[in-house]
Order: structure tokens, then sequence, then C-alpha cells
């Protein structure tokens, strides 16, 4: 059996390692950073099985996997799936995980205008300075495996010693310690939000987002509830209309659950008043980052300066950049910014939908990365398309409620790498 493949079949193939963000990257056309990491982030950030295609407007990614490593053939709409998974198969197969092999048998795939892969040399039969070469690699290889296990050992040991030592001379302390009542937590009081409608129902995003300065996405979480208010007892027994709702929704196990099926959601006992009644929630990954993020650097004199622009995929509001002021001197700010002791915040009042926001800041410090990581706060930008259809109280339906969508940003950062 053999099967026959052309550079043009393929608009890139990729191997990622989802867990340690290591990547090989081959592309038929000339591509820069920012859109290698681009299309490696619109993969990764799909819902993954072991074996399968995701399709998007203008391309396809075909993909099969072993353990982390996701094996990717990037393909146009004319190209034939199953023509790319026998390559990625084979690559898998033949190169596994070892990223000097998988860049082998990828650029052998894709030499010249084409290449009959039945007839792809293995590795082990490289001649010559090759062969010498890759044997250096993986003698280097197995000695750093070998260092690091025994420091590692070594700080075990170190470790054990001191647990040792602090047993023997300091039991007393230990006993104090464990006799010494523990301090209660404090509870936080919850807080009932007000509005001016009898009823408030309020829709939260949760946002935990963790990038590199290459926009290559390390964490990607999205939580989301809804919950409910009612002032008046005149608006107990309601029910609650909506649209939008995912199939990754739970909801509360005290909702009529043959109106759920009709997305009608209505408690089948009387909640009270005054009280924070959840709904619903869900989690999973935004399929969009709200804020992308583009860096250019140069350097005069000891002086660092970076160009930051942050780009909306929708509007938000109150956007807030803090810098850490802790390893850089120096600092020149072009564009609106307020500081104190020890951090700078970069401000905009707003960014519209597909615009962007640039800030100039230039300084002085060891490492042009002593700048990182950047911290970024904003409102606004939801993602969720959940609306409410209608709200009926004893079957008429009415307007006197409030819909309150509101973002928090538990973590927003982008570190050097």
């Amino acid at each position: 059996m053999f099967f026959f493949i052309t550079l043009k079949m393929f608009v890139s193939l990729f191997v990622v390692n989802i867990e340690t963000k290591e990547k090989v990257f081959r592309s038929s056309i000339k591509l820069n950073q920012s859109t290698i990491n681009f299309y490696i982030n619109e993969f990764i950030n799909e819902e993954l099985e072991n074996e399968g295609t995701v399709c998007k407007e203008r391309h396809k990614y075909v993909y099969t996997s072993m353990g982390p490593f996701y094996y990717v053939a990037q393909i146009d709409n004319f190209t034939f799936v199953s023509d790319a998974l026998d390559a990625i198969r084979y690559i898998k197969n033949c190169a596994g995980c070892d990223f000097f092999e998988i860049l082998f048998y990828i650029d052998n795939m894709l030499y010249d205008d084409g290449i009959i892969v039945d007839n792809v040399q293995m590795i082990n039969t490289l001649e010559s300075q090759n062969e010498e070469l890759y044997k250096l690699m993986q003698a280097d290889k197995k000695k750093e495996m070998h260092r690091r296990a025994k420091e590692n050992r070594r700080k075990e040991m170190e470790e054990e010693m001191l647990r040792r030592y602090a047993d023997a001379v300091m039991p007393d302390q230990h006993v104090l310690q464990a006799n010494k009542p523990s301090a209660k937590p404090e509870r936080k009081k919850k807080v009932i939000e007000k509005s001016d409608k009898p009823v408030l129902i309020i829709l939260r995003e949760k946002l935990n987002v963790v990038m590199d300065k290459e926009n290559f996405v390390q964490t990607n979480q999205v939580n989301g509830e809804i919950s409910m208010i009612i002032s008046e007892s005149a608006f107990l027994d309601l029910k609650l209309k909506m649209t939008g709702l995912g199939n990754n929704c739970k909801f509360s196990p005290y909702l009529d659950k043959n109106l759920l099926q009709k997305n009608i959601l209505k408690f089948e006992k009387e909640r009270q008043v005054g009280k924070n009644i959840p709904l619903l929630k869900w989690s999973g990954k935004l399929k969009e980052l709200p804020i992308n993020f583009e860096y250019w650097m140069d350097e005069d004199n000891g002086i660092f300066c970076s160009t930051l622009t942050f780009s909306a995929t929708r509007r938000v509001k109150k956007f807030k950049v803090k810098l850490n002021k802790q390893n850089i001197k120096d600092i020149n700010i072009e564009g609106e910014y307020n500081e104190d002791d020890e951090h700078v915040y970069l401000l905009s009042k707003y960014i519209e939908k597909g615009k962007s926001e640039s800030f100039e800041v230039k300084y002085s410090a060891f490492d042009m990365n002593d700048l990182f990581p950047l911290e970024i706060q904003f409102s606004e930008g939801i993602e969720s398309k959940i609306e409410i259809d209608k709200l009926l109280v004893a079957d008429t339906e009415t307007e006197e409620y409030e819909y309150r969508r509101e973002i928090e940003i538990d973590k927003y950062e982008i570190h050097a790498e």
C-alpha cells in the first residue's frame, strides 16, 4: 500500500504537546510567528477527541493523537480528509513522540513536489554525518536526564535531613503548634445585589486566561452561572424562558424537569424573597479570546522601547493593564496611565470590537522580559449568547425584570514565555 502526497495538499503540518506546549510546525507558505501561533491556538482551544476533524470556514484541521501529542494536518476544503489522516497517522506511527524524528518525517513528506511515503527512509538508516549528529543528540538527552535525576535525589535527601533535624531539636514547638487552637476563617458576607425591578436575573462569567507574548495560550477557562433575586412575593411563581442554552449547562435540581425540555425555568417549590437563587452553571473554554496581544521591542543605548498593542474581539470597557515596577526603572509611557509605588496601570475607557489600543513603554532593566507578566482587567465582553425570551407570571408575560450581564476576571495574564 502507498499513497501520494504533495505540499500543495496542506496549509500546514504540525505536532503539538498540549501539556508542555512544545511544537513543530511546517507550512506550504511563509508565515510569521503570530499567524503560526494563531493556527495552533485555534486548534488546541477546540474540544478534542483522540482523532477527528475540526472544520473552520476556510480550512480544516485533521488530527490524531498519542497521549498529549496531537498530529495535525491543516488542509483546504478541496483536500480529502482520508488522505490527510493517512499522512498524520504515518508520521505518528513512524516518528512517535520524538520531535527530531517528527521533524525529519514531516520534512521528508513535504520534500519537493511529491514523495511516495512508503519509500521514506527510517531515521536509524541515516548515513555518515547525519547519523552521528542524531546519536550525539540522543546521548546529550540521556546525560541531561541523568543529571536532573541526581539533582532531584540530592534535593530530596536534603529535605529529609532538615525534616529529621527539626523533629529532633524542636519537638516541643511541634506540640505547641498542634495544641494551638486554629483560628476560624473569617466568613465573607454574602452581598445580595439590588435592582429597581422586582426580578433581577444575573449572568456572570469568570475568566482564567494565561498566555505568552506570542499569543500561545497556556490556560483557557471560563466558568459561567445565572442566578435570580426576587424582591416581591407576587413574582415567586414565575416562569423564565431562555434562548442560547448550551449542552454543557447544568441546571438547579429544584427546577421543573419537564419544563426544562422546553427551555423554561420554573421552580417546583416557591423560593424565598430577597435570596440569591442559582438557576444554572457551565464551564469550558473560550471559543475566542476577548483580548489578543501584539508585542514589538527595540533597544537604544540600554533603554528598551516596547510597543504593546491590545486588540479586542468584542467590546470591552474599563480596560486596565498592570505592570510590576520591581524589575524595571526609568519608566516612560506614551498613552493614558496612572501609577502607585509598586505598579503602573495602562488605561483605556473602552476598546471597540475589532479595534485596538497601543501603548509605548520605555524602561531600563537587566532583561527586556522583566516587563512581564502583564495583568489585564476589563468589564463587559461577555461571550455567552444566553438571552431571556420572556418572563411569565401566572402565564402572563411581564417586562418587570432586569437582566444583568457581568464579567469577572479571575486571571488574565501575559507572560514572557
